[in-house]
């Protein structure tokens, strides 16, 4: 569980990651701030990747398809290639940073199909997909608006509102999800112990309690303190801001994690 946990986290969050530079698609912030960001997404995905390779993730009834371990090495090379391509320039294109995570949300999306059982139409599977990809959003995006914040340090007269336009972004994103997961707890059903149960009364079970921690973590936690950061920010804070955006990281993970694990274990979609 721990291996499929990995695996899933790295790689998600490797084709997410990319994408979350569209959080200031104007903004010219520092040459070595966007070097640092692709260098994190290609640490994470060489992880992923690596993990793949030496230990494929098994279910029940199949195992990973060969073409997502080929496809995840290819997509290695490509945004190896991207980041060599755009290392020296202050300003990468955005288009060009964002192709790799195209061929990342591919293989994903194949490793979801292959490891999920009851996934039985292709809508179902686009549904875990997008859970999937959202929750490596919202990590990345957490990481992100903290070394955003961290730049501030770094770099004299930057705008705030390039700080402050991420974490609007970061906080639409955790408040599309918390209305998902509202809707989800209401309405939709797993497999418990052979049997359909509605996903708020799994909470109430012995196994399912610390799914409501992960949605406290993951969801709401974030969201009130990204708030309480704009709040911050309009005070021209940015040194506070960062430190609260410390606390939204490490909520992040613990949530992440946790949701990861009830969507592998009970295929519960959050």
């Amino acid at each position: 569980m721990l291996t499929d946990l990995s695996i899933d986290g790295f790689l998600a969050f490797g084709a997410a990651y990319p994408l979350c530079f569209w959080a200031n698609p104007r903004a010219r912030v520092d040459g070595g701030f966007y070097r640092f960001n692709l260098g994190v997404a290609c640490f994470v995905l060489s992880l992923g990747v690596l993990a793949l390779l030496l230990a494929p993730p098994v279910t029940a009834a199949t195992r990973v398809p060969t073409t997502a371990t080929i496809g995840g090495v290819a997509w290695l090379v490509l945004l190896l290639a991207v980041t060599w391509a755009v290392w020296r320039r202050e300003r990468p294109s955005l288009l060009l940073v964002s192709l790799p995570s195209g061929l990342g949300i591919t293989v994903v999306a194949a490793l979801v199909a292959a490891r999920t059982a009851t996934l039985a139409d292709a809508a179902a599977t686009a549904m875990a997909t997008v859970t999937t990809l959202v929750g490596a959003g919202a990590l990345g995006l957490a990481l992100y608006t903290m070394i955003l914040g961290h730049w501030y340090l770094n770099v004299e007269r930057l705008p705030i509102a390039h700080l402050s336009a991420a974490v609007w972004s970061y906080a639409a994103l955790l408040a599309l999800r918390l209305v998902w997961n509202v809707v989800a707890v209401s309405a939709l059903s797993i497999d418990y112990q052979g049997l359909p149960l509605p996903v708020w009364r799994f909470i109430a079970t012995l196994d399912g309690f610390l799914l409501a921690v992960g949605i406290f973590f993951g969801t709401v936690l974030p969201l009130v303190v990204a708030l309480l950061v704009q709040r911050t920010l309009a005070a021209k804070s940015t040194q506070a801001a960062t430190g609260l955006l410390y606390v939204v990281v490490l909520a992040a993970i613990i949530g992440d994690f946790t949701y990861r694990f009830f969507q592998l274990r009970y295929e519960a979609f959050l």
